[in-house]
């Protein structure tokens, strides 16, 4: 959650100070950084999906409980 918070505050004060500023490096390297963003949000969908199936995945199995003393 951090890296996406970071990657968006990034892309917006690249965006805004090279719109003001009025410079197209800035302004490009905020279009190129919004990749960041994307890469970042579905790394955490994707992160969190893979959990969520090994929890059922553990549940189903009957190892969600640590009772299994190895």
């Amino acid at each position: 959650m951090v890296s996406i918070a970071a990657a968006t505050l990034l892309v917006l004060l690249n965006l805004v100070t090279g719109i003001v500023s009025g410079s197209l490096g800035l302004v490009s390297a905020g279009i190129e950084s919004s990749g960041d963003v994307v890469v970042a949000v579905l790394t955490f969908f994707a992160t969190r999906t893979h959990a969520t199936k090994l929890r059922a995945k553990r549940m189903v199995r009957g190892k969600g409980v640590r009772n299994d003393y190895r």
